[in-house]
Formats: C-alpha cells, sequence, structure tokens
C-alpha cells in the first residue's frame, strides 16, 4: 500500500496538534558611548600631564655674530719651560733626536761635447810625366766629388809612374786620411778625390784619389756630465727630504705636535755618491745618513696661547670658532742645544662674544615664545636663533633642567 506524505497538515492533525510559540527575544542594551568619550578623554589628559612633566623640552639653536681678526706677536719655544707665559711669550716645547737614511735619484745638469771626424784610406794615383816622384806634405787637402774635405795626417811619396809599350801606368799608394770637420757630413762612400792644393799647377790632374770603402767615425755627441755644483745641490736635497720625512713621521705620531721645517737641525754622518764630478753619466744616485734635531710643541697649547692674546687685544668676552686659525710662521732663530726657537707669528681668526648659554638656562623658563623672540632678537651678539618646544602645545618655556642651548658655530 502507497505511503502519503503530506507538505501540510491535514486539519484532523492539526486540530490534535497544538502550535509551539517561538523563543521570546531579549532587548537590546545600548551602548554608554557617554562613558566612553569621558574615558577617553580622561587617559588623553593622563598622557599629556605624564608627556608635560616627563617629555617637555625646549631646545634653542644659536648662530653668534662674528668677525675676522688679523694679529701679530712674537713667541719662543722653550724647551726647559713646563707651561705658558703669557706675558713673555713663551711656550714649552720638547727636543727630539732621531738617526735617518735618505737616498735619492739625481740627474746631471751639465753637457760635454765630444767631437769626431770621419776617417778612412784614399788610393792616391800618381801619372806624371816625364815620370817622377812626388812627395805630398802632411796636411795635404783631399777634395771629394761632393764637397767634402780630408787631409792627410803625414807627408806621402808617390812613386813615379811607369811606361810600358809606350803607355803610362800609374802608380797608387793607400793614404790614410781624416775629415777636416767632425760630424756626420763626413761619413761619405766610395768616390773620386781632388787634390786643391795643386790646383793651377801641371800635377791638378796628374795626382788624384778614389776611395774604395767609406768613410765612418764622424760624430758630434752631446754627452749628460756630473758638476761639482749637482753633489752639493744632491746633498741641499736629501737634508731637505729627510727634514720633509721627519716631520710627516713626527706628527703623524703625535696629532697634537707642531713641527716646523726651521726647527729641525740636521748634522750629516755620511753622504755617498754613485759619481764623480766630470762623470759622463745622464743620472746617479746618493745616499745621506743623518742625526736630525727637532724642538717641537703643542698645537693645543699655541691656540691656547693665542686665544689669549685675542682676548688681550679685543676684550675676555671673545672666543675663537674652532678650526678658523690661520698661522704664518717666520722663525728668527733656532738652537738645538739650547732648546730654544724664537719667531714670529702672524694669525688671523674668525672670532664672536660670548653668548654664555647658562645666562639663557636661567633667564628663558616660563617666558613665552614671543618673549623668547623679544629677547633674543634685541641681544647683538645673535646672529641668527631658531627654538623648538615640546610638546607643541607649550606656551612657555619649562623649567631649566629641560632647557638645551646649542652653539652653531662653523669657520
Amino acid at each position: 500500500m502507497t505511503k502519503k506524505i503530506f507538505d501540510i497538515l491535514p486539519p484532523s492533525r492539526l486540530a490534535q496538534e497544538p502550535v509551539k510559540s517561538l523563543p521570546k527575544m531579549q532587548p537590546n542594551r545600548l551602548i554608554n558611548w557617554r562613558s566612553v568619550v569621558l574615558g577617553l578623554i580622561v587617559l588623553v589628559g593622563l598622557a599629556a600631564g605624564l608627556y608635560q612633566v616627563f617629555g617637555t623640552e625646549f631646545i634653542l639653536y644659536l648662530e653668534p655674530d662674528t668677525k675676522i681678526t688679523n694679529l701679530e706677536t712674537e713667541f719662543q719655544i722653550d724647551g726647559q719651560a713646563e707651561e705658558i707665559d703669557f706675558e713673555e711669550n713663551i711656550l714649552p716645547g720638547y727636543l727630539i733626536v732621531r738617526q735617518a737614511i735618505e737616498e735619492q735619484s739625481f740627474t746631471a745638469s751639465e753637457e760635454e761635447t765630444r767631437e769626431s771626424r770621419a776617417k778612412g784610406v784614399i788610393q792616391v794615383y800618381n801619372t806624371e810625366t816625364p815620370v817622377r816622384g812626388i812627395t805630398l806634405v802632411a796636411t795635404t787637402r783631399f777634395l771629394s766629388s761632393n764637397g767634402v774635405y780630408f787631409y792627410t795626417p803625414e807627408s806621402v811619396y808617390l812613386p813615379p809612374a811607369k811606361i810600358e809599350d809606350g803607355r803610362t801606368v800609374p802608380s797608387s799608394v793607400d793614404v790614410p786620411v781624416e775629415a777636416m770637420d767632425p760630424g756626420e757630413a763626413s761619413n761619405i762612400g766610395p768616390t773620386k778625390f781632388s787634390v786643391p792644393g795643386l790646383l793651377g799647377t801641371d800635377l791638378y790632374d796628374k795626382i788624384y784619389g778614389e776611395s774604395q770603402e767609406p768613410m765612418t767615425g764622424g760624430a758630434i755627441e752631446r754627452l749628460p756630465k756630473v758638476a761639482q755644483a749637482d753633489l752639493r745641490q744632491a746633498e741641499e736635497s736629501l737634508k731637505s727630504g729627510l727634514v720633509e720625512k721627519l716631520i710627516t713621521q713626527l706628527e703623524s705620531e703625535d696629532a697634537d705636535r707642531v713641527v716646523l721645517s726651521e726647527a729641525i737641525e740636521v748634522e750629516v754622518l755620511s753622504i755617498e755618491a754613485s759619481v764623480e764630478a766630470g762623470d759622463l753619466v745622464e743620472t746617479f744616485s746618493a745616499q745621506l745618513e743623518a742625526e736630525a734635531r727637532a724642538l717641537v710643541f703643542s698645537q693645543l697649547e699655541m691656540e691656547e696661547f693665542l686665544a689669549e692674546k685675542i682676548k688681550q687685544r679685543l676684550g675676555q668676552e671673545y672666543l675663537v670658532v674652532p678650526g678658523s686659525l690661520y698661522l704664518d710662521y717666520r722663525i728668527f732663530s733656532f738652537d738645538s742645544e739650547e732648546e730654544a726657537l724664537r719667531g714670529n707669528l702672524k694669525f688671523s681668526a674668525e672670532v664672536y662674544r660670548d653668548l654664555e648659554e647658562d645666562h639663557w638656562i636661567e633667564q628663558l623658563p616660563g617666558l613665552s615664545r614671543d618673549e623668547v623672540k623679544e629677547i633674543l632678537l634685541a641681544d647683538v651678539r645673535i646672529k641668527a636663533f631658531q627654538f623648538r618646544l615640546k610638546p607643541f602645545w607649550l606656551r612657555q618655556v619649562p623649567e631649566k633642567d629641560k632647557v638645551t642651548i646649542e652653539l652653531r658655530v662653523k669657520p
């Protein structure tokens, strides 16, 4: 039997089964926004109060008004002094003794000219008839076909020619010759020669010469030559090089150390050169062994000394901008045995009047922004300023332990 399924209950069952009611919905409770806002205000106020107590700060940046001053003073460096004597212009120094070796290469400054004449052999012929012997005296000249003169250093005898079968057979002699002038122009190839001294005589066409090999050896050379002055200059250059290296070395050992070249004495222990005066070389080397004695002093103490001189001239309130000092030393005398140096010093510096930062820290607390500006603008010592209040809503400078003053000074 087929079972029926009802999507909708029939009326008979509907009457039998009671209808079930849905659960009762609880009403939503409203959020108390007023309490939330009040809580936030309290938290913000508490945070602001804590920040104002512990996080407040006043930072003032001051740039002083500066000027350049130029002064001059005499000074002494004394190896026996222990402190600066501002009245006598004496600064303490100390002597350093070092032994060193310096070696350099040098170039010869002079030249020597060396000349050589071309040499060779001429076969001289005698065709004179009637036949007879001819003697050519020493220094007899021979002229080549291309116009170069040669001469024979010694006298030459030319035997007479021979007559064979009615013909003249010339005699010949090999004659060593040398060019009249030095240089490469006399280095000529095989050619014919005449004897210009016989010009105008019957022998001019009867006596002649001919070379089978080229003439060689003619030259003019300019060779470098070491002068005595080169050796003296080498010694001075070695001394200067040793002093420069010593200055670099001493200053690198102590950044506060001042080493003047005029305050170094060099005693030469030995000097050796690879050449002697007159040697024909282009370059040579030399080595110097010496003992150097240097009187040095402190840069900081010199700056302190000059700062005091500026105060004596301009006023005690003047200070030197760090790094602005320019010094020009002129040394009068130096005695390493006495450990004493005397000189003159021209110097310039950028200076400013003391802004007394502690004074501002005491004066500014409790003042408003406008009052701070008014006071700073009225101070002629100040070129420019800038300040910050933290937090930004503060209207007055906080207590002095929260005040910071920073100077902006640079050369």
